[in-house]
C-alpha cells in the first residue's frame, strides 16, 4: 500500500510539473506568435508609408511643386508611429538602428532638396533620391528578416522547453514501470510462490496423507498462516494415528 501510494504521489507531482511547464510554454508560444505578427505588421506599415511617400514625391517632382503635400506628410507620420512601436516592442536592435539611420538620411535629403533653390527633375529622383529610398526599404526588409530569424531561434528554444516539460512525466513513467516490475517480482517471491507451495503441500496432505512440510521465510501473515496449517496438519495426523 505504501509503495502504490508513493507511486501515485510521484505521478501526481510529475503531472503538476508537466502541466505547469506546458502552460508556461503555451504562454511563451502565444507571446512569440503575437510579437512575430506585430513585427510583420509594423514592417508592412513602414514599407507602405515609404511607398506612399515615394509616390507622393514623384507626383511633386513631375508637377514641379515647391512644397511637400499632405499625403507625403501624413505618410511620414505613419512611418514614425510604426517605427516607434517597433522600437518600444523590441528595443534598439541593430536592424532598427539601421532604419533610424537610413530614415534620417532620407529626411535630410528631402529637406535639402526643397530648401535648395533649383529645378526638381526626374534625374534627381532616379539617382540621388532612388539610392536613399532603396537604402531605407532594404533596412526595413532586413528588420523583417531579423525578426523572423529571432522567432526561429525562440521557436527552437521553446522546442527544447517542450522536451523539458514532458521529461518529468517520462521519468516518472519509467520509474513507475520499474516499481511495478519490482512489486511483481517481490510479490511472486514473498506471496505467490509461498501460497503455491502451501497449496501443493496441503493438497498432498489431504489426498495422499503426506506430511505437511512447507518452509516459508519471513515473519508476516503468510508465515503465520503456514505455521497454523502445519499445526492443523500435525493435529490431524495425531488423531488419525490414535
Amino acid at each position: 500500500m505504501l509503495g502504490f501510494l508513493f507511486l501515485g504521489i510521484m505521478l501526481a507531482f510529475s503531472g503538476m510539473i508537466s502541466m505547469f511547464q506546458l502552460n508556461k510554454l503555451s504562454s511563451h508560444t502565444q507571446n512569440l506568435l503575437n510579437n512575430s505578427m506585430k513585427s510583420m505588421e509594423l514592417s508592412k506599415d513602414m514599407l507602405d508609408a515609404t511607398q506612399e511617400q515615394n509616390t507622393s514625391l514623384l507626383h511633386i517632382v513631375v508637377l514641379g511643386h515647391n512644397q511637400l503635400d499632405s499625403a507625403f506628410t501624413y505618410a511620414g507620420k505613419a512611418f514614425e508611429r510604426a517605427l516607434n512601436k517597433a522600437s518600444n516592442m523590441s528595443g534598439h536592435t541593430l536592424e532598427l538602428d539601421l532604419i533610424y539611420r537610413a530614415r534620417n538620411d532620407y529626411n535630410r535629403l528631402i529637406n535639402d532638396f526643397f530648401s535648395t533653390p533649383g529645378e526638381k527633375d526626374i534625374e534627381w529622383f532616379m539617382e540621388m533620391y532612388g539610392s536613399s529610398y532603396l537604402a531605407l526599404t532594404n533596412a526595413i526588409k532586413d528588420y523583417m528578416v531579423a525578426s523572423q530569424q529571432s522567432m526561429l531561434q525562440k521557436a527552437e528554444s521553446l522546442e527544447r522547453n517542450a522536451y523539458r516539460a514532458i521529461m518529468p512525466g517520462i521519468v516518472t513513467l519509467c520509474v513507475a514501470i520499474i516499481i511495478v516490475i519490482m512489486f511483481a517480482f517481490l510479490m511472486d517471491i514473498y506471496y505467490i510462490r509461498p501460497i503455491q507451495d502451501m497449496t501443493n503441500g496441503l493438497t498432498s496432505f489431504l489426498k495422499h496423507k503426506f506430511p505437511y512440510n512447507v518452509e516459508v521465510d519471513g515473519n508476516d501473515e503468510i508465515t503465520k498462516l503456514n505455521d497454523q496449517i502445519e499445526e492443523l496438519s500435525t493435529l490431524a495426523r495425531n488423531r488419525m494415528n490414535e
